[in-house]
């Protein structure tokens, strides 16, 4: 985007509170991402979190494209946690 952001050592101590505690069991989580993400690299994702419930999908964006028509299995999977 050609924007310059400038991280101060305050802004490092602030993103290291927002650490959050490990995730006990990957079936608490469920991982959505396109492979069309200019933000992030998907598969980064889809190997951290290789344990969890996975939909990954061709094309799409970070905004992940065509979100409503997951919704019943996104239901589905808040429905078993």
């Amino acid at each position: 985007t050609g924007n310059h952001f400038i991280l101060s050592e305050d802004d490092l101590y602030t993103l290291q509170s927002m650490e959050i505690e490990p995730i006990l069991s990957a079936s608490q989580l469920m991982l959505m991402v396109q492979t069309g993400d200019e933000v992030l690299e998907y598969r980064h994702a889809v190997n951290k979190y290789k344990h969890a419930n996975q939909l990954v999908e061709q094309g799409g964006d970070h905004r992940f494209q065509n979100f409503k028509s997951h919704l019943p299995e996104i239901f589905k999977f808040l429905q078993l946690g």
